[in-house]
């Protein structure tokens, strides 16, 4: 088995193109709700939320609560993934 992250499973991941809207959105580093992410894909609001957990699964994102409203962080995990000195 291969050390280091699982490139082809992220692949997967941000090649739907919901998810891949999801995350270029939140590429800004600024925290969006389920809902913004929602509209920013295209996706209703539960497809929303089924893509967003797939997301944190595999560690692509954070989800957090903050006063009953979902938000989303983006952490530079992607950024650690893709650059390499």
């Amino acid at each position: 088995m291969k050390e280091g992250p699982n490139i082809a499973g992220i692949a997967t991941l941000i090649g739907n193109p919901a998810r891949a809207n999801m995350l270029q959105a939140l590429m800004t580093g600024v925290a969006l709700t389920a809902s913004e992410l929602a509209q920013e894909a295209g996706v209703t609001p539960q497809t929303s939320s089924f893509h967003l957990r797939r997301l944190a699964e595999a560690g692509l994102i954070t989800l957090r609560k903050q006063g009953g409203i979902s938000i989303t962080i983006w952490p530079m995990l992607m950024f650690q993934l893709c650059w390499r000195p």
